[in-house]
């Protein structure tokens, strides 16, 4: 509050004695609504600054003159607290939205000061005033932040005692707790649509246009997750039955990708339904992907495989330019049916291949050890805490 030599007196009004009624009301002395609500300097006013300057010392006129004023600047800049900082998880990318709460420990209740939401990395920030402290026995408040989704408390902080005027307070949150937020698939695809309204399949990375650089710019996230995330929704579109269903969605290619399958159909379709059901478990319990999918994967695994089957039969042979139907079709003419056998039978498309084993554990290692995205890794990796390598490579063909 800054009076360039003026004093606030009885019948005023203006933005400088709405001021000093909020500065009031933070030292904790209630000026009346009535005289809020049209910044007003009327007699509740007048009660509360005269009490102020009687509390400080002051001679109690009810007039704030420039010693007043640089008395109420000094306890109001006192009693504001900035509090910031970050909820982590190591195991989940999920960590906006949460609510913050700040309260001062006390022995037997502890005292709510603030909240706040995080934002998209987990970051809070929130400034408030503490008003009681003396009445509680207390010069400097014992400050602790709590992370909580909904109201269930999910981690605190440590306690910072006789707290500052401005304090970093960081909750990190355990495995088990972690498992309550959300997936890395649902957290990266609800920050991207809120920043492009489309679909993610129509995103490009072009001399033209550069979605994907934007994207991960914009949000943080790794443009190779943005890419994977569009890449996933481009094959789940590409299942879609006549009625516009996708028969596989979006989230089970993520996970496929994400575990390191080749970024291209012919690669994809290679991998056997029962791999597929192993790494789509693995991402779930991983946080990759979302718990409620659980239900959903074998259903899914058996599309896959009719889908791989669909794929052997119609794509183009290892060697030679004839499909595979269309040499099937010299043996077992043009019944679809024997055609499907043959090719559910086939190495790829198996449903009860064994395990790629020893082979996929040696890719994986490979892949961890270059930095590459695997669901063996933390569910975080994609994010900017800990970027991709960049031998890593993403085709789209």
């Amino acid at each position: 509050m800054d009076l360039q030599g003026r004093e606030l007196k009885f019948t005023l009004a203006g933005n400088d004695v709405q001021l000093l009624q909020t500065e009031l009301t933070q030292i904790g002395l209630p000026v009346p609504d009535a005289e809020r609500k049209n910044a007003n300097f009327g007699e509740g006013t007048q009660k509360a600054v005269a009490q102020f300057q009687k509390d400080y010392g002051l001679q109690p006129t009810g007039e704030v003159d420039a010693e007043t004023a640089r008395a109420i600047n000094s306890v109001v800049k006192a009693m504001t607290f900035i509090v910031e900082g970050r909820v982590a998880s190591r195991q989940r990318a999920g960590v906006d939205g949460l609510k913050v709460e700040i309260v001062d420990k006390s022995v037997g209740e502890d005292i709510h000061l603030a909240e706040s939401t995080t934002s998209d990395d987990g970051g809070y920030r929130v400034t408030f005033s503490v008003a009681d402290l003396q009445k509680r026995g207390k010069q400097r408040p014992d400050l602790q932040a709590r992370a909580l989704a909904g109201e269930t408390l999910l981690g605190v902080s440590d306690v910072r005692y006789d707290a500052s005027n401005r304090e970093i307070l960081n909750v990190g949150l355990t495995a088990a707790v972690s498992s309550s937020l959300p997936s890395e698939h649902t957290t990266l695809t609800g920050t991207l649509a809120a920043h492009f309204k489309g679909s993610l399949r129509d995103l490009k990375e072009t001399d033209d246009r550069q979605d994907i650089t934007y994207l991960a710019n914009k949000t943080g996230w790794d443009a190779r997750a943005v890419a994977l995330a569009a890449l996933a929704d481009q094959f789940s579109a590409k299942t879609k039955d006549a009625g516009g269903v996708a028969a596989i969605d979006p989230p089970f290619f993520y996970a496929l990708l994400r575990a390191g399958i080749g970024a291209n159909e012919d690669a994809l379709y290679q991998l056997d339904a029962s791999s597929a059901e192993q790494i789509w478990q693995q991402a779930i319990a991983q946080g990759v992907i979302p718990s409620a999918l659980q239900t959903e994967i074998p259903q899914a695994a058996e599309r896959f495989q009719s889908l791989a089957a669909r794929r052997a039969l119609d794509g183009p042979a290892v060697a030679g330019l004839s499909s595979l139907k269309q040499m099937l079709s010299l043996s077992l003419g043009d019944d679809p049916v024997k055609q499907k056998k043959f090719a559910d039978l086939s190495p790829g498309t198996r449903a009860t291949r064994p395990s790629c084993g020893r082979r996929c554990a040696a890719r994986s290692e490979r892949r961890r050890r270059s930095g590459c995205a695997s669901t063996g890794s933390s569910a975080t990796s994609l994010s900017t805490t800990r970027p991709l390598s960049a031998n890593c490579t993403l085709r789209a063909d």
